[in-house]
């Protein structure tokens, strides 16, 4: 009996995609079977199928069958399982999956597969601005003097869902002390209409800085590395 089926593409999705040759593509898919109570000399059995699309052309469907012998003591087998189109599917828009009819009908997962069609999604540009007036500087709290900063972060190519996480760093080194250094995470979600979005990021350190001994500055690390320039904040200490 049949318990599981697993389709998984095979190797990770990239800019070429499924393996051309000389009239189409050929997509290769690494398939498991799980299943239980198997007779010797029993075999499983299926099909295999995939829609492929990419811009500008009519989807294709095409299915393969598979008979695979099953070893009883194990419990699970796998094999290779390849489907030819005459277009190199895009991920964004191909999809299969594998459903076994010998011994009993089960369904895998649909899975995405094919080549990565659509741009990255990309942050372009990075602002930081120091929210706290430099006459007063940073607010005094209960943990110590909150500093507030407010990042801009440019972006191309989201999708419904798509995230832009990074931190701002901030570090007041006044003379003959040690460096105070202070740590905000930041998360975005980015409005694929929008190109464009902010979120407030607070910092706090011991003392009050003081601006002309502290810097800050803001980077990205998803989905992609991007550094704004350093600004300076706190409360103006030097006249002049």
């Amino acid at each position: 009996m049949v318990t599981q089926v697993s389709l998984v593409p095979a190797g990770p999705p990239s800019q070429s995609g499924c393996q051309a040759g000389t009239v189409g593509f050929t997509c290769s898919f690494t398939l498991q079977v799980d299943y239980s109570n198997a007779p010797a000399g029993s075999t499983v059995g299926g099909t295999v199928t995939g829609t492929a699309s990419e811009p500008g052309a009519p989807s294709e469907t095409r299915s393969t069958t598979f008979e695979i012998p099953v070893n009883p003591s194990a419990g699970m087998v796998t094999d290779t399982v390849r489907l030819f189109f005459t277009q190199n599917p895009c991920i964004e828009a191909s999809s299969a999956y594998a459903a076994t009819d010998l011994p009993n009908a089960v369904s895998s997962q649909v899975v995405a597969f094919g080549r990565i069609c659509a741009p990255p999604f990309t942050v372009t540009a990075v602002t930081l601005t120091a929210d706290d007036p430099s006459q007063t500087g940073c607010l005094q709290g209960p943990a110590g003097y909150v500093c507030s900063f407010t990042v801009v972060v440019e972006y191309a190519n989201a999708q419904p869902g798509s995230q832009i996480t990074g931190s701002v760093t901030g570090t007041d080194a006044p003379p003959q002390v040690p460096p105070l250094v202070s740590v905000g995470r930041f998360t975005i979600t980015a409005d694929p209409s929008a190109g464009i979005g902010s979120t407030t990021v607070s910092l706090v350190f011991t003392t009050n800085p003081c601006v002309e001994d502290s810097t800050a500055a803001a980077a990205t690390d998803q989905p992609n590395v991007a550094s704004s320039t350093p600004v300076r904040f706190g409360r103006v200490c030097t006249p002049g």
